[in-house]
């Protein structure tokens, strides 16, 4: 039955869509792989030049002489057919174009509406909401908001590099991003989910050409002397991939999310100190002219290179052995036991939904992990006490698994390397 088109692009709807392909292709890192979505039996990606030149294909005059058009997807005996334009354009020009055309077929715009294929979409003014979908889907898809927001991306020469995309595509994600105030985050945490191993490592910062401190590598700030994560005097710098470093849990407004030393996660308005064991909540400098709230990393002031409040409390190491931990943290996501691989999804849950629904457990459990065997989940843990049916049903509500028996194994953790 052939539907009226919509007045007005469906955010829900195009969102939903793009997040499902996206969750379909078992893709978990970006840049995503666009030409792995074109992998199933009905559908053909081919250039049209090389259509024209192998196949023998006439393609329309129009669609040749209008450079503004970049593709064409026609539906024909059950099959798509999508045409793109290579000759004289960006690969991150092309990128878009392919994972528009794909947006066209999944929001089913050939089949749903009167459009015999995209070329006719494009011609149409009547069809330009259809066009405006199809764009919103390409973003989505190629750079997934619930990523970028879990790893603070908003500028657009980032967008650029970590999603493989042009400009005006990344400039048309932030848009996007900034109207998505009152769309549904259907899919958010599965998508989260599926991401959590590169966003937890920041494999985006691979992408990235950063100004780095030539000592540690460590990301420098516009107008710091020193650097914040080794104290070296910063007179000269480079650039390329930065490292990680840990940094502590906090609020939005910079102070601990809980005390790193007592465990305490009661605090008063306006408390500078744990009120349990004396411990700083706010990472600053110790000389009250540099008295400026610190990012939890800074282990130095980068004004005159006196030890934070965090580093002299003994909250963050020092930088070279907080590198080597994050090598070995990094580590998790490879590692097993007795060959069977550490639950992703149980990583998950913790480090990312356990710390905001059940800080005390998170506290208890942030350092456990666990295998799924079958449907059975063993816990390698300290915690004597774990409230298993809370841990069932917080599993199925963000993760989606069905565990039928949960089993603790206390004390060490043994791995195969």
């Amino acid at each position: 039955m052939i539907k009226e088109v919509p007045k007005f692009p469906r955010r829900d709807i195009v969102k939903r869509v793009a997040r499902t392909v996206m969750l379909n292709s078992h893709q978990d890192a970006l840049p995503i792989n666009i030409d792995d979505m074109f992998s199933l039996p009905d559908y053909l990606l081919i250039e049209a030049e090389e259509a024209e030149r192998k196949a023998g294909m006439k393609l329309p005059i129009e669609f040749w002489n209008n450079e503004t058009v970049d593709a064409m997807t026609c539906y024909r005996a059950g099959m798509y057919v999508t045409l793109y334009k290579s000759e004289g354009r960006s690969l991150q020009r092309i990128r878009f174009t392919k994972a528009h055309e794909l947006g066209h077929i999944a929001l089913q715009h050939f089949t749903d509406f009167e459009c015999p294929d995209s070329f006719s979409i494009y011609n149409s003014s009547q069809y330009q909401v259809l066009e405006r979908e199809a764009d919103m889907f390409a973003a989505e898809l190629l750079a997934p908001t619930p990523v970028l927001k879990a790893l603070s991306i908003v500028d657009s020469c980032h967008i650029q590099s970590i999603c493989n995309i042009s400009q005006p595509a990344a400039e048309f994600t932030i848009a996007d991003m900034k109207m998505d105030l009152n769309v549904s985050e259907y899919d958010k945490n599965n998508v989260l989910r599926r991401f959590h191993r590169y966003i937890f490592t920041m494999e985006h910062l691979k992408r990235l050409n950063l100004d780095r401190c030539p000592n540690c590598k460590g990301k420098i700030e516009k107008g710091n002397r020193f650097c914040m994560v080794c104290g070296e005097s910063l007179i000269g710098s480079n650039q390329g991939v930065t490292q990680r470093y840990h940094q502590p849990s906090l609020t939005r407004n910079g102070r601990l999310l809980y005390c790193n030393r007592c465990g305490n996660t009661q605090f008063r308005g306006g408390q500078l100190k744990c009120n349990m064991c004396d411990q700083p909540l706010y990472n600053k400098c110790f000389n009250l002219e540099h008295n400026n709230l610190l990012p939890g990393v800074a282990r130095f002031c980068p004004q005159c290179a006196g030890v934070t409040t965090f580093f002299h409390a003994g909250i963050i190491k020092a930088w070279d052995k907080d590198a080597n931990d994050i090598r070995m943290e990094d580590e998790y996501f490879s590692k097993s036991i007795e060959g069977i691989p550490l639950s992703k999804d149980w990583h998950y849950w913790v480090h990312e939904i356990l710390i905001h629904e059940n800080l005390p457990l998170y506290i208890e459990l942030k350092d456990s992990v666990a295998i799924l065997d079958e449907n059975d989940l063993i816990i390698f843990s300290d915690v004597k006490n774990i409230p298993v049916e809370f841990i069932r049903d917080e599993l199925k509500k963000y993760c989606e698994l069905d565990v039928i028996s949960i089993s603790v194994d206390q004390g060490g953790v043994k791995y195969d390397f």
